[in-house]
């Protein structure tokens, strides 16, 4: 028993090959620049969050400065 494969004329299954593979391009470099743009937003946010708690900490020993300059009344 003989297989014949049987050529079309019409090239659309190379043609849906092409556009699906480029789809495929396509949705991997859009989730690649959201990843970085994600992590890169991530950062931001933990480097201000790591300034704010620092920030916090210095809060209150300005208090203490301002409150150790002040004339105390009797």
């Amino acid at each position: 028993m003989e297989t014949t494969f049987v050529e079309s004329d019409s090239p659309t299954v190379e043609l849906n090959a092409k556009i699906c593979g480029a789809l495929v391009a396509i949705a991997v470099l859009i989730s690649a620049i959201v990843l970085c743009l994600w992590r890169r937003k991530k950062q931001s946010s933990d480097k201000a969050q790591s300034n704010q708690s620092s920030g916090d900490r210095r809060i209150p020993n300005s208090a203490k400065d301002q409150t150790s300059e002040e004339p105390a009344e009797e």
